[in-house]
């Protein structure tokens, strides 16, 4: 009730006034209260399938979010996630970004920050 509420009443107000869809940048805990439930893709799939839920002939859900596991690449569009200045960082997301296509992610970006 509390997850349909949320998107009902708070964020329903941001999508009226233009909001399209939403950036998921969710990385505060690996784990929950649910044996073997990541939070990061459970988010993922939430936010996904409201958006999914109120569907139309004109719309279809979208999100921009953080790679949360095998499985995420049902969301669309992915990210890496945080980058350090380095070299090494940036090296490690030539793998990354090869993983993330290996696993049928059909669009991927990068949060390489400076």
């Amino acid at each position: 009730k509390f997850v349909r509420n949320w998107f009902d009443i708070v964020l329903r107000k941001l999508e009226n006034v233009g909001i399209d869809f939403f950036w998921l940048d969710w990385q505060q805990y690996n784990t929950t209260d649910v044996d073997k439930l990541n939070p990061t893709i459970w988010l993922n799939h939430v936010f996904f399938n409201d958006m999914e839920r109120r569907r139309n002939v004109n719309t279809r859900g979208l999100i921009l979010h953080r790679w949360g596991g095998l499985g995420s690449h049902r969301y669309q569009v992915g990210f890496s996630g945080d980058t350090w200045i380095s070299w090494a960082s940036l090296d490690f997301q030539l793998y990354f970004t090869a993983t993330a296509a290996n696993v049928a992610f059909g669009y991927w970006s990068h949060d390489i920050g400076g």
